[in-house]
């Protein structure tokens, strides 16, 4: 599974979510297979750094997607009936900013010290998936080096399970009626093991898609919002 086809994946994920909070009444099934976009999102984060040609565009181009987001993510927020939140690029640019800390500041123990300082940074501003988000991102690179450096696959597999395992526990407590969300992260999870480290198939619609990817997030909100409007 290449890489454009994992983040497709994960924008009609995420569509399915926003689209529950737009109709008349929550539809949790939707929720669920919400679930499966956000570790893709963060698996791509921690994919970025690691390829991009340069990190400070990166860094640049997350930021004006956080700027222009935040009134459309306001506005699903007024729909879910939640309160003041910073939009999912928040969460990502702290994410790049803890991989960016852990790769670059020695001594190493240092290094993940100030990394979890920017997570918990995650919770402090009330961000999207708050702290355990932005520690998703991180752990996400950790694994992704030990793979590239030839760890072992089956450990990599294991530790992959143990943070999705992880990342449950923290969020949320056990309850049948969210037995369906747990289902749609143990999805997101053997997607990302299919990944096969390959942008993709065709790169010049690689390429034409990037700035689709990041535009679709604020485009989206709005057009749900304005569906709020005419069907509630």
């Amino acid at each position: 599974m290449t890489s454009l086809l994992l983040k497709i994946i994960a924008i009609i994920a995420m569509f399915c979510d926003h689209l529950s909070y737009a109709l008349p009444q929550r539809v949790v099934l939707l929720n669920a297979i919400g679930r499966i976009a956000f570790p893709i999102f963060a698996f791509s984060i921690a994919q970025g750094y690691i390829h991009t040609r340069s990190l400070k565009r990166y860094f640049i181009r997350l930021v004006i997607f956080a700027v222009v987001s935040q009134l459309p993510f306001m506005l699903l927020m007024k729909m879910a009936g939640a309160g003041f939140r910073l939009n999912i690029f928040v969460t990502l640019i702290l994410g790049l900013s803890a991989i960016m800390v852990y790769d670059k500041v020695q001594p190493r123990l240092l290094g993940i010290a100030l990394s979890l300082i920017i997570a918990l940074l995650g919770d402090i501003f009330y961000t999207d998936y708050g702290a355990w988000g932005v520690l998703l991102i991180l752990f996400m690179y950790v694994l992704t080096e030990y793979k590239n450096a030839g760890g072992d696959a089956s450990i990599y597999a294991l530790s992959f399970a143990s943070v999705f395992a992880f990342m449950v526990l923290y969020m949320y407590s056990f309850s049948l009626d969210r037995g369906l969300h747990y289902l749609g992260y143990a999805i997101a999870l053997i997607i990302l093991l299919l990944y096969n480290g390959k942008p993709a198939y065709n790169m010049r619609l690689f390429k034409s898609m990037k700035f689709v990817f990041y535009a679709f997030y604020p485009a989206h909100l709005v057009v749900l919002y304005l569906l709020h409007l005419v069907i509630k």
